[in-house]
């Protein structure tokens, strides 16, 4: 097992030494460091499903950054006897506004 240790230190080594010669000759190629705190993630899913009378509306919201997770659900019930599409609208434009800018 010597030889095996001996190739792999002789690889690793040449190896870290053709990577300071990379970084050194090429300026366009530069290691970047992204940090969590950089990304923030906001997300709404709307689901509907039939239901006997009506249907019921599930929003699902998700806000974060990577270190600060934030989940929400909420439930509607819309019933046969109500407009769909002027109740679905109004249930829509309140979620949107429970949204953080």
């Amino acid at each position: 097992m010597k030889w095996f240790d001996k190739w792999f230190y002789k690889q690793s080594k040449k190896a870290w030494e053709s990577h300071d010669s990379v970084y050194a000759r090429s300026p366009t190629v530069s290691p970047t460091v992204t940090t969590r705190s950089n990304i923030r993630v906001e997300r709404l899913n709307i689901q509907v499903a039939r239901a006997t009378g009506g249907y019921i509306i599930q929003f699902n919201r998700y806000d974060g950054d990577g270190f600060n997770d934030v989940h929400d659900s909420n439930l509607y019930i819309i019933n046969d006897e109500d407009d769909f599409d002027t109740k679905i609208s109004s249930i829509i434009k309140l979620e949107m506004f429970k949204l953080p800018h």
